[in-house]
């Protein structure tokens, strides 16, 4: 076994007891050294709040301590990666909050520190990452494009839904991210006009390496995994580590600086009316918020 060879983690991590833990927001199947990590709530489509964010950054720290992995395959469930937030007046949402999360300080705890902490974890993963983007990718779009390999299915979708359809400033990564990966003239229109990318002018851009039908999604995955498994151990996670650098220097530079105007534009927006909109909005699917916005 690896963990005799290997000792990669003082206080090793195990996937029984980690699998148990995030249970409600992740599922993971493993097989040969490879880990499948499928996003889901319900076990239907992940919706986003600050619970699976908060799963998600410390997941990652789970996975780097557990020497048993050596290749991490991400997806989600059904026909979204993850399609939408979970909406505000939703009882799983609200439990999700602090009491009084109106106030400055728990804007903080909950989106400035969950949010900064969660990207930085994602881009700290030490083992190569594949994204199998199985749908709609419209909210953080780090959990799929901090990966090395991203594949996804003929169906996929990419929003930028802060600006244009929740009305809020994309300061918590998505606008660098879509920055980087497409130019920054690409990634304003996106951004301000709720430009929508399919499949095929994602594969055009490069944010993508493949498309795929939605039956073969996940075998072509595994089949890369295991193409990657014929390399050295050390080869490959070094190359991660590598390979990574730019979005860890992305989330350092510039990762607080945009959620402290996020967060302040909020705030002078007056905070319970933006939260009453959320309601609405995010109730909704996104690719519906969407209609209408896309269009060139």
């Amino acid at each position: 076994m690896m963990t005799e060879k290997y000792a990669i983690a003082n206080y090793p991590t195990k996937l029984e007891d980690y699998a148990e833990k995030y249970k409600e927001w992740i599922k993971f199947t493993r097989k040969d050294h490879i880990l499948e990590m499928r996003l889901h709530t319900n076990d239907g489509p992940m919706e986003w709040n600050c619970d699976a964010q908060a799963a998600i950054n410390a997941v990652c720290h789970d996975i780097n301590n557990d020497p048993e992995n050596e290749v991490l395959i991400i997806t989600g469930t059904g026909d979204s990666f993850i399609g939408k937030s979970m909406a505000f007046d939703d009882p799983r949402a609200k439990a999700s909050w602090p009491s009084d999360w109106r106030t400055p300080w728990s804007v903080v705890d909950c989106w400035y520190h969950n949010q900064s902490r969660e990207a930085m974890a994602l881009a700290y993963i030490q083992i190569p990452v594949i994204s199998a983007i199985n749908g709609a990718a419209f909210v953080h779009p780090e959990v799929a494009l901090f990966s090395d390999i991203n594949i996804c299915s003929e169906d996929t979708m990419f929003g930028e839904a802060h600006f244009s359809a929740a009305q809020v400033v994309p300061g918590d990564g998505t606008w660098a991210i879509w920055r980087t990966l497409i130019g920054l003239n690409r990634a304003r229109y996106m951004m301000y006009m709720g430009k929508l990318i399919d499949a095929k002018e994602a594969l055009n851009l490069g944010v993508v390496n493949e498309v795929l039908p939605k039956d073969k999604l996940m075998d072509r995955a595994w089949e890369i995994a295991y193409k990657l498994m014929e390399t050295p151990r050390y080869c490959r996670r070094l190359t991660r580590s590598f390979t990574s650098h730019q979005w860890k220097r992305m989330v350092l530079e510039e990762m607080e600086n945009g959620l402290a105007h996020e967060g302040l534009a909020a705030l002078c927006d007056n905070l319970e009316v933006w939260a009453e909109n959320q309601v609405e909005r995010n109730g909704q699917n996104t690719m519906k918020v969407f209609k209408g916005l896309g269009k060139e």
